[in-house]
């Protein structure tokens, strides 16, 4: 995954809003099958009700993030069981 293209996304948002997004609808691969899903990751792991049900996977910021989406091995023994394929917006909320 171009994590340039991420970080210009992160970049862009903040600017235009002034603070940082909360989620990343993303596309991902998983190893095991090669089947897509459309999914969102949380930038923090903050356990929030709401979203719970729709977050896939949380993170620890958009380093964090950005380290998941480098992982682009498809060795199923390393890393998750998935890999970041895209990434489509940065989000403040789900809706």
């Amino acid at each position: 995954m171009n994590t340039s293209k991420i970080k210009s996304m992160y970049d862009s948002f903040v600017n235009k809003y002034g603070y940082e997004p909360t989620y990343v609808l993303s596309q991902i691969m998983w190893k095991y099958d090669e089947q897509t899903e459309e999914v969102f990751f949380k930038l923090d792991d903050g356990y929030d009700e709401e979203d719970d049900e729709q977050v896939f996977f949380s993170c620890h910021g958009i380093e964090d993030f950005i380290d998941i989406a480098k992982d682009e091995s498809m060795d199923i023994d390393g890393g998750e069981d998935f890999i970041i394929t895209n990434v489509f917006s940065m989000e403040e909320r789900i809706c």
